[in-house]
């Protein structure tokens, strides 16, 4: 059975928002696309990773992502910032426990605790719905 956290949802729920939210944050390439015409051998070619190199970015799951997207556009203005606080802004509540970040989330968007997670659940329920 699949291990369930966050009020019972399952794990794979709060993975699909975390794809949206990398998704979220893809954008265009900074430099130019890369030159796909080259026939030389060397153009595939990627170094080794070494001991100091970062680990390689979790892959953004497209489909899934564009899923979401369609599901919080669908929100009031409030929930949806509710989300962004949650998930692709969450790194401006950086250093804080989970409970002074919705604290502070609510300060801001001038909600109650209370309505923050319930719509959080909204919408953790709505992705369940979607992808079952």
């Amino acid at each position: 059975m699949e291990k369930e956290r966050n009020m019972g949802y399952p794990r794979w729920v709060e993975d699909e928002l975390w794809n949206w939210s990398r998704w979220c944050w893809l954008g265009d390439w900074p430099q130019p696309d890369p030159n796909v015409k080259c026939i030389s051998a060397e153009r595939a070619y990627r170094a080794p990773a070494g001991p100091d190199d970062e680990p390689a970015p979790i892959p953004v799951h497209m489909d899934h992502a564009r899923k979401v997207q369609k599901l919080y556009d669908a929100l009031a203005h409030v929930e949806q910032r509710v989300l962004q606080a949650e998930y692709p802004r969450r790194h401006e509540y950086a250093g804080m426990t989970a409970g002074e970040r919705i604290t502070r989330a609510c300060d801001r968007l001038d909600i109650s605790p209370v309505y923050y997670k319930i719509a959080l659940g909204h919408m953790k329920d709505q992705v369940r719905r979607a992808f079952q």
